[in-house]
């Protein structure tokens, strides 16, 4: 896989800043809400079957919680916002490395790791991967006034 741009490393910070936002609120889990969605859809679609009577009632239930069963326990999805962030910083290569060490360290230490540890390392990562705002092309209206 090639170098990613400096839009693309922003988005993927942004999707961590997301998980630990999601995390912090406590949202519903990724795997429990698409289970919740796919017993949801589930549901909708068997109601439509012209079945007649009970029987489209009974049977929209029973392919709703079989969903939802298949999604809870087969789904390739996070079991948890934790799950999640762990996958997305396994999967991503920092350009500061020194601050994700730090990161690792505490990670492994015996407190663990928290949301506040990983809002400091995106800090520090976002300050590495932005263009430094100092370099690149001198300001025209500058050299006017010599």
């Amino acid at each position: 896989m090639g170098e990613l741009t400096c839009a693309q490393r922003l988005r993927r910070l942004n999707a961590i800043r997301r998980t630990i936002a999601n995390d912090t609120r406590q949202v519903i889990p990724p795997r429990s809400l698409a289970a919740f969605v796919a017993a949801g859809g589930t549901f909708v679609l068997f109601l439509l079957l012209p079945l007649g009577g009970a029987w489209e009632v009974l049977v929209a239930v029973a392919a709703a919680g079989a969903a939802f069963y298949l999604m809870r326990t087969r789904s390739s999805l996070a079991v948890s916002w934790r799950e999640r962030l762990d996958a997305q910083l396994a999967a991503y290569e920092p350009l500061d490395r020194g601050a994700f060490e730090v990161l690792q360290r505490q990670a492994a230490g015996p407190g663990g790791l928290d949301n506040l540890h990983v809002l400091c390392w995106l800090s520090a990562e976002r300050e590495a991967v932005r263009p430094s705002r100092t370099t690149g092309r001198p300001w025209r209206f500058a050299e006017r006034a010599r």
